[in-house]
């Protein structure tokens, strides 16, 4: 199959959000580990992943709408979900991204 440069290029962003979101998820996990309980500050990970803060968010949110990640409380506190601890914990570091 030949690609469009443009789709090409399409192709290449969305791998590269893929791997983004999946580093801020594994970033978080070594963070918090496997408590479900324990939160981290969105700040937090825009520090740990040294991207901006819209990156960050935006990232954040991709996650909280996939049910990897949730805000809890009334802050800008997200912790990792079952079905996100599951995915890092049933071999997702072999394709180390995560897609929509």
């Amino acid at each position: 199959m030949i690609y469009e440069p443009e789709t090409r290029e399409r192709d290449l962003e969305a791998e590269w959000r893929e791997q983004r979101r999946y580093a801020l998820l594994e970033r978080l996990y070594l963070l918090t580990g496997d408590d479900c309980s324990a939160v981290v500050y969105d700040r937090q990970m825009e520090a740990e992943l040294g991207v901006p803060g819209e990156e960050a968010a935006s990232l954040t949110d991709e996650l909280i709408q996939l049910r990897y990640l949730a805000h809890i409380g009334e802050g800008q506190q997200v912790c990792i979900t079952e079905k996100g601890l599951a995915f890092l914990q049933k071999g997702a570091w072999r394709r180390r991204s995560i897609r929509e």
